[in-house]
């Protein structure tokens, strides 16, 4: 499976992200662009289950000047006016779309998310705190891996522990992969994975989506049952 190129991710994700000034350039990481592929993607499928969705900076402005973490960081960290995207689905609590922010695990370990999923007033309060989110609130977290190469089997070995110490739902997606990384996943991940997941590959753009629709609608049917995705 080839790796796309930082210009064609950047291509897919100005498609998805109509309007939006993107702080990636071409000159950008493509692993860095892979993760802000995927939040695309996770923001554009809740768009298409009738989520109301905009974006917003650490200090709650609204923008369309979309900043992205490059690195792993504190969800209140004001270094940079980072940007996440809110999603609001029918009557249910607000929830924000992150890159990059750490959480905290079962074990008290602090562990990063490159994509995260939590409700906003979670998110608001840590920011008023200066907090860091635990684990148990989150409605999605993924693991995000991007190779040029074949994807040694440490990778996958250290998604599982993560998985165990952040959600049982934490999710795995990577642009490659290698049969004894499938291998591994396939018996311990519950199907919470994707390899090969890159702007061509449709079946695993589709597999991903229906994550992130699963996530979105088990917590949807907590806080509004009577709102269908």
């Amino acid at each position: 499976m080839s790796a796309p190129t930082t210009a064609a991710l950047l291509d897919q994700i100005r498609q998805s992200l109509v309007g939006a000034a993107l702080s990636y350039t071409s000159a950008s990481a493509a692993n860095d662009v892979y993760e802000g592929y995927l939040f695309a993607l996770a923001v554009t499928t809740a768009a298409r289950h009738r989520a109301v969705v905009w974006f917003e900076t650490v200090a709650g402005r609204l923008t369309n000047d979309l900043v992205f973490r490059t690195s792993p960081g504190r969800i209140y960290s004001r270094t940079h006016d980072y940007t996440h995207a809110v999603l609001r689905l029918g009557a249910a609590p607000e929830l924000e779309v992150h890159l990059g922010v750490r959480v905290v695990g079962k074990s008290g370990v602090l562990h990063e998310c490159d994509l995260l999923i939590l409700p906003k007033d979670t998110a608001d309060q840590c920011r008023a705190n200066s907090a860091d989110p635990k684990s148990s609130a989150c409605v999605l977290a993924v693991e995000c891996k991007y190779y040029v190469s074949p994807m040694p089997l440490g990778m996958a070995r250290g998604f599982i522990g993560l998985r165990t110490d952040v959600s049982p739902t934490t999710t795995f997606v990577a642009n490659t992969g290698s049969p004894s990384v499938a291998k591994l996943l396939g018996a311990r991940a519950a199907g919470q994975y994707e390899l090969g997941l890159i702007p061509a590959a449709t079946a695993q753009i589709d597999g991903f989506g229906q994550m992130v629709r699963n996530a979105l609608r088990t917590y949807v049917s907590k806080h509004d049952p009577s709102f269908s995705i």
